[in-house]
């Protein structure tokens, strides 16, 4: 039997500052933000294996969270106790191959908005985004130990999300066009993810080296409801964004805009990747090594509202590396290329709907991976 027991405490602060320039080019909210946000998780945790017989192991494991976080030095904010737990069993086939299944919990801790979209209408705090995950694999090593392959089937069911929602500042709350819209974080529904993982290592001989892998995912919110957000348009469907706010409470209810069905933002059904190299020994402790990696994605939305615009089309991305390495002085320099493609690829977008001039001038405001970039390193060992 082997176990583990310990503790962990982490502690953080950080201030954040939020303004806008008020010189009349966009509506913008009448306040600003000079915020502190303090940190604080405790854990204990104890993991156990027991050996039944030489070839099956039983595992279990748990954990106890305390969290805190404040905004401002003791104003609003939220906290969070869980307990987690993990349990599973092993396989040995013999010396190179294992199975094994296992069952576990977890959590994102919870956080706090900032001043500016609490004074909008945010809520204060959120909570964890909690998860139930199960995962069922195989593990071996090939050809006389020369490859390792690896491959894994999953289902995480994840709760209490921290998804994406708007707040509306507004200059008339009855006209949409004077209305603009930002983000903030809050607890949504549920999110199922369904998917296979395979990776390789394999060394060849004493020069070469490969590695990879392969990710199918089938990802889509559950029941999760966000409320109406004024300008974005009629998003596939899902809500009409004619009704004012004066239209809305004489309905006798406030519509809502449904994400089921949709797919979480940055899911792409399908990736992969390889990286191949090889060294040449050039003597006097000094080595060569030119390598080659690349990757591909499949397209998926960048903005948890699937709507058009907020798309990333299927991509590769290669990058090109040349490494030479003194070891007896632990000195080496490093020539790279990387993005060879010159791919535009889009990590993350959110919709933005200010008016200028009672027209919506509804956009995608939208951060980018980095472009094609080549450059020098150095390093040293010390």
């Amino acid at each position: 039997m082997e176990w583990l027991i310990g503790a962990f405490y982490y502690k953080s602060e950080a201030d954040w500052q939020f303004g806008f320039l008020n010189n009349g080019q966009f509506q913008r909210y009448d306040t600003s933000a000079n915020d502190t946000f303090d940190s604080e998780s405790t854990a204990f945790f104890g993991n156990l294996t027991y050996s039944v017989t030489d070839q099956f192991r039983v595992i279990g494991g748990l954990r106890v969270n305390d969290d805190q976080t404040t905004l401002m030095g003791g104003g609003e904010g939220g906290s969070s106790d869980e307990t987690l737990w993990k349990a599973g069993l092993e396989y040995d086939f013999g010396d190179d191959e294992m199975v094994y299944a296992t069952a576990s919990t977890g959590y994102r801790i919870g956080g706090v908005n900032g001043s500016a979209l609490v004074a909008a209408g945010a809520p204060a705090s959120y909570g964890p985004e909690k998860v139930t995950a199960y995962e069922a694999g195989v593990k071996s090593t090939l050809l006389d130990g020369t490859l390792t392959l690896n491959a894994a089937l999953f289902h995480n069911k994840y709760e209490d999300m921290h998804a994406q929602s708007f707040v509306t500042a507004c200059i008339d709350p009855n006209d949409p066009l004077t209305c603009i819209a930002s983000e903030f974080t809050e607890n949504g529904g549920e999110i199922d993810a369904t998917g296979l993982e395979i990776e390789f290592n394999w060394l060849p001989g004493d020069a070469w080296f490969f590695n990879g892998s392969a990710s199918f995912l089938d990802s889509e919110f559950g029941e999760y409801n966000v409320g109406r957000v004024n300008g974005l348009g009629n998003l596939g469907g899902r809500q009409d964004v004619t009704m004012t706010t004066g239209e809305i409470v004489a309905a006798g209810g406030v519509p809502s805009l449904s994400l089921a069905g949709w797919t979480p933002a940055l899911n792409p059904e399908f990736t992969a990747s390889l990286q191949a190299g090889y060294v040449f020994d050039l003597g006097g402790g000094n080595f060569l090594t030119p390598m080659l990696q690349t990757a591909y994605s499949g397209e998926y939305w960048t903005f948890d509202f699937n709507v058009p615009g907020a798309e990333q089309d299927a991509y590769t991305k290669t990058d090109l590396r040349l490494t030479w390495r003194n070891e007896e002085r632990g000195f080496e320099v490093e020539g790279f290329v990387e993005n060879l493609e010159e791919e535009a690829v889009i990590t993350r977008s959110v919709i933005f709907t200010p008016s200028q001039a009672d027209v919506p001038t509804a956009s995608i405001q939208a951060n980018y991976a980095d472009p094609q970039i080549w450059g020098i390193r150095l390093g040293v060992d010390f």
